[in-house]
């Protein structure tokens, strides 16, 4: 026997259109939590779903969320930082009923035919973005009438829906707790990129603003935002200038570069140089000792992109908003 709505209905003693308002979990009903979940129950019980198309027809939308990220899926989800965010993407999406659409766009500057499948053909109701897009890609999306948020991404001149961290006051606090421990020779390092992130700007300057009202100099150093090439950048820079009382970095990668170049040149140093990485990714508190971070909620990046796409989704017209996540500092052996 085919499981249908109407059959779910008369199990649960409520309307059709109450199982269809359930079962996707339309915002504006107003059913109650009992209800809700009476429905649930029985709906697990035999097995049923809507059907999607049938779905699609009634209400005009695809419920295809679409991920858009530069490289290949397979570095997506080699990424930490970026396989937590697809975590709370996850999380929330099945929460509200859609599917996730990945959309691979191998450059910054030019629409990949992948894209242009995606965004032409209005395959999805929504964006979510990894960070650079051209502007000739984000005025397609615009011109196409679909809604996007861009994950840990920031735009300079343009006004776009972003959720990124607190870049700035995060490395300021940081820097003035380092300043109250006694340190004044403090480095900070950045990774170089062939492209803008915001990180490079809003990081190193909250650094040195802390830096400037404690009257002491900011060293902002240059290296590589991968952990092997920064390790050995930085035996030398450390074989020039010797060790600093402390190192913030812009990226874990980065930190970890900084760590292990200490450990291969001084072992012992670890014990006098502080290290305070950002994002807390978990291969910092795995090392011995132990590193120091700013740690940032990651999976709190997608879920809040979610949310923020899910409210575009329902009101088009909602004016962008740049949502900036609160982080906190760790305290580690470093």
């Amino acid at each position: 026997m085919k499981i249908s709505r109407k059959f779910i209905a008369e199990q649960a003693g409520v309307s059709p259109t109450t199982v269809s308002d359930v079962m996707n979990r339309n915002p504006k009903a107003r059913i109650s939590s009992e209800v809700a979940a009476k429905v649930r129950e029985i709906a697990e019980k035999y097995g049923y779903s809507p059907d999607q198309s049938a779905r699609a027809l009634v209400t005009g939308r695809t419920y295809n969320i679409g991920i858009i990220y530069r490289e290949t899926i397979a570095t997506v989800f080699d990424d930490p930082f970026r396989a937590s965010i697809l975590r709370g993407v996850e999380e929330s999406i099945d929460e509200n009923a859609y599917n996730l659409v990945f959309v691979s766009n191998m450059t910054d500057a030019y629409p990949s035919d992948s894209f242009r499948r995606c965004i032409c053909g209005k395959s999805v109701d929504g964006i979510l973005a990894f960070g650079p897009m051209s502007d000739i890609m984000v005025d397609m999306i615009h011109n196409k009438g679909i809604p996007c948020v861009f994950m840990d991404y920031l735009f300079k001149h343009r006004q776009e829906n972003c959720v990124l961290p607190d870049n700035f006051q995060s490395t300021y606090k940081a820097a003035k707790y380092l300043i109250g421990c006694g340190c004044k020779k403090i480095w900070f390092l950045f990774g170089t990129l062939h492209f803008f992130h915001i990180t490079n700007e809003e990081r190193p300057a909250g650094y040195a603003a802390a830096m400037d009202e404690a009257g002491l100099k900011a060293e902002i150093l240059e290296v590589s935002p991968r952990a092997n090439l920064t390790k050995d950048m930085m035996l030398k820079i450390f074989a020039e200038k010797g060790f600093p009382d402390a190192i913030m970095t812009a990226g874990d990668k980065i930190t970890m570069g900084a760590y292990l170049a200490i450990q291969q040149m001084k072992p012992e140093q670890l014990e006098k140089t502080r290290l305070i990485g950002f994002d807390d990714l978990p291969c910092l508190a795995q090392q011995k000792p132990a590193i120091s971070a700013i740690h940032t909620n990651i999976d709190e990046i997608g879920k809040e992109a979610v949310k923020l796409l899910m409210a575009r989704i329902e009101n088009p017209l909602l004016p962008p908003q740049v949502h900036r996540l609160s982080t906190s500092l760790v305290i580690r052996e470093t």
